[in-house]
């Protein structure tokens, strides 16, 4: 899926995925944003749960890793089009570890969307309490 997936795996760490994805927020206003940070938080709270393969762990920091990564194939510094590649990399990984992704994880990456929706229209940083 991804090349040398241990060097991407080793730019993940949580305080800087969610920085990043605040970084990301007023992407929400798209529907590419909001597919963007809804895979994102399904990788992430997939590689927090207890009964998952090793291997769908490692896919799944790898990605991440690689959406945290800053020089990157196209510059994120360029709207939307600077997150394809990331997108890619990120179905990517979210169409190997799918069948892992229980419904749980899916309400959750709901709430926290509505929540960081809300927060992007008062126009505060803070990350919400349920990102965790």
């Amino acid at each position: 899926m991804l090349n040398n997936d241990s060097f991407y795996a080793s730019e993940y760490s949580r305080e800087e995925l969610l920085t990043k994805i605040i970084s990301v927020l007023p992407l929400l206003k798209s529907k590419q944003g909001t597919r963007l940070v809804s895979t994102v938080l399904q990788l992430f709270y997939l590689a927090k749960s207890t009964d998952v393969p090793l291997w769908v762990k490692g896919t799944v920091i790898a990605a991440l890793g690689y959406f945290i990564l800053v020089p990157d194939a196209i510059p994120d510094v360029t709207p939307i089009v600077g997150f394809v590649d990331d997108l890619g990399v990120l179905a990517t990984a979210l169409a190997a570890v799918a069948p892992y992704i229980s419904p749980a994880i899916k309400k959750r990456v709901e709430e926290t969307l509505v929540s960081l929706k809300l927060r992007t229209r008062s126009k505060t940083t803070n990350v919400p309490n349920n990102v965790t």
